[in-house]
This record gives structure tokens, sequence and C-alpha cells, in this order.
């Protein structure tokens, strides 16, 4: 199995051949587990923390089913997503500029860091 971002489809074509069907269950273990198209078999959770100005909007999105946020009324967004591969959260973290500070974890708040610094 894969998965991918519906952007990165060029073009589709409709095919003769019937496709496999893949249990629910198989489903969710392989892309269910972490944040975007990013699938593997350890799961770790980030702890962000939205500062008032920018946590208004995102307690309106959903980043992940199994995701878990606190409001704070008038204050900052608590919100912690399960992640297998940091690559896709830490551009999401990044598109959030100042108004976003990574709580845990440490390989995040590397990853996001180096990004910034615009170490390979």
């Amino acid at each position: 199995m894969r998965s991918f971002s519906m952007d990165a489809i060029p073009q589709v074509a409709l095919l003769t051949r019937t496709s496999k069907s893949v249990a629910k269950k198989k489903l969710d273990g392989f892309i269910g587990q972490g944040y975007g198209i990013y699938s593997g078999a350890k799961v770790q959770w980030a702890k962000l923390r939205f500062f008032e100005e920018q946590a208004c909007w995102v307690s309106r999105e959903l980043w992940h089913p199994q995701e878990k946020s606190t409001v704070h009324k008038g204050g900052p967004l608590i919100l912690e997503v399960p992640f297998t591969d940091i690559r896709e959260l830490s551009m999401d973290i990044l598109r959030q500029g100042r108004h976003v500070e990574v709580m845990r974890s440490r390989e995040i708040k590397v990853e996001v860091v180096e990004l910034i610094k615009g170490d390979p």
C-alpha cells in the first residue's frame, strides 16, 4: 500500500481492472496512526501551543482524527497530535509562524529549528 497527497495526482485514468479491496482495520493500521500522508509503526505524540491570535483558527481545524485539544478561554490552544514521521507535521508547524510553540517532542523541535535556520 502507498499513501499520497491528492494534489500530487497530475491526471487520472479509468481502468478496466478491479481494484484490490483492503479491510478497514488493515487500512487504518497503515495510514490512520500518524500525521498526514506518512505511515509507520512507531507512533509518537507532538504537543503544540498556539497563541491566542492563531488559537481560534486552529481550534476549528482537524489536524488528526485522534488529536487532543484544550482551549483556554482568551488564551492559548494546546494541541496534541500523533505522528510517525516528522516531515509533514514540521511543515504545518512552520506554516503557523511565530504563533506556535513546540512543547513536545524534542525531535520535532530540532527539525523545526533546523528548517528555520536552513540547515540540511
